[in-house]
């Protein structure tokens, strides 16, 4: 009976993992192991998160708070490593940190914390992360990196997708079709059948559709490629060189680029774009002297019948005449 029960509890195809402890469907790249730890943890900084944040209007040094909190979980039980990934991509290094998290920090917590892995387009967390870093920061061997980084946003699986939907069986195909005769003849051309020859060369033929997704998801070449034809075709849809440059993976030097990140050129452009509409607000009313418009007809008064009747149907005449509406006595100011 104890062996029905046990064979009754285990997932088929995962052999020696009891129902009661399986975890639940994470993104394809990551493995099972470990994923219901790592989902416990994220709930709990995320309530931590949340509940330190609540109180920023009253204490200003609620980032400290939080990242104290972290250093308890640490202590306490260690960190994952895809918990640690994240933590690290919002700013954390370590019993020192001070600086407040960034913006997207709660909703990553809150993917790990129902999925047990990052949600889709965020790149992955690396399970190794001293592997990470010394792969990205190597002193010994080369000055350039060798791969993206792990908090990249990926947008290669959903580049992918759209390419099928139009019908294409590979990328090669979509290329050819979504080209003209005219940019088949240019120099441009080679380049970008050479990305699409990579791209089918990476996933393979005849190969199930989540093998693929999975090994566009996890290959940097793919994500490379995918997005220069992305960048390919949006400047030829809109002749924006700025988003094209800024849709590619790896960033070509001696660009007029910047090197701050993201957010932090978001958060000042927003501010700029609030600052100089505050302005014209000003500037727009005191040029109205602060009561609203001035006229600019022959009578300097503004028209305030409240029958509804406009200036031109009850005789009014700007040139000094008198007239006597529903809403008083006007005596028109002309020259």
């Amino acid at each position: 009976m104890a062996g029905a029960a046990a064979a009754q509890n285990t997932p088929v195809g995962i052999p020696g993992v009891t129902a009661a402890t399986q975890p639940i469907g994470a993104y394809a790249p990551f493995a099972l192991a470990g994923i219901t730890r790592t989902q416990g943890q994220a709930s709990r900084l995320l309530e931590s998160f949340i509940k330190q944040r609540a109180s920023s209007a009253t204490n200003p040094i609620w980032p400290i708070h939080f990242w104290a909190d972290v250093e308890h979980e640490k202590r306490s039980v260690g960190l994952e490593n895809q918990i640690l990934s994240l933590l690290q991509a919002n700013g954390y290094i370590g019993d020192k940190t001070i600086t407040a998290p960034r913006s997207g920090l709660e909703t990553s917590l809150r993917q790990l914390s129902v999925t047990g892995g990052p949600a889709h387009g965020s790149g992955g967390f690396a399970d190794h992360l001293n592997t990470i870093t010394n792969a990205f920061y190597t002193d010994n061997t080369s000055n350039w990196t060798t791969q993206l980084p792990p908090d990249f946003h990926r947008a290669g699986c959903e580049i992918y997708r759209s390419m099928l939907e139009e019908g294409c069986k590979n990328t090669r195909s979509w290329v050819s079709d979504n080209t003209s005769d005219a940019e088949k003849k240019s120099s441009e051309w080679t380049d970008i059948w050479s990305h699409a020859t990579g791209i089918d060369f990476e996933v393979g033929e005849g190969r199930p559709v989540h093998e693929v997704m999975q090994q566009i998801a996890t290959s940097d070449k793919a994500e490379i490629s995918l997005r220069r034809l992305a960048s390919f075709i949006y400047l030829r849809r809109t002749g924006d060189k700025v988003g094209a440059e800024k849709m590619l993976a790896i960033k070509t030097p001696g660009r007029d680029r910047d090197v701050a990140p993201q957010w932090l050129v978001d958060e000042v452009s927003s501010q700029t774009r609030a600052e100089y509409k505050l302005a014209q607000t000003v500037a727009g009313l005191n040029r109205g002297g602060g009561g609203g418009p001035r006229g600019r007809g022959r009578g300097s008064h503004q028209w305030q019948d409240h029958s509804g009747a406009s200036p031109q149907s009850s005789g009014y005449n700007g040139g000094g005449s008198q007239h006597r509406g529903k809403g008083g006595r006007h005596r028109g100011r002309g020259r």
